[in-house]
């Protein structure tokens, strides 16, 4: 797994949003880091994939201004993840 992709799989182990035990978050998690990477341009395009994510293949909904807020944070974290990596960086300027 590449830096940038093993930073993104790090915030989505940390976030946990299917709350799996810590020692299968890292790989439950991995199949969705190029799929986030694809959208990664903005943080409003991250935050909109992350909600599809959760809603379309986690079967999970935004039910409150408190869970919207803390989606946008997590795309936020991994948008400067992706900023983090100046090889990674080139790619989506």
């Amino acid at each position: 797994m590449e830096r940038v992709d093993k930073l993104v799989n790090d915030i989505l182990k940390k976030w946990n949003p299917l709350e799996v035990p810590s020692e299968i978050a890292e790989d439950e998690y991995s199949s969705y880091v190029t799929f986030i990477m694809k959208y990664s341009q903005n943080i409003n395009s991250i935050y909109l994939c992350l909600k599809k994510i959760l809603t379309d293949y986690m079967d999970m909904e935004i039910s409150n201004l408190e869970d919207d807020a803390e989606l946008k944070q997590i795309a936020r974290s991994i948008y400067e993840a992706v900023l983090s990596d100046d090889a990674f960086k080139q790619t989506i300027e």
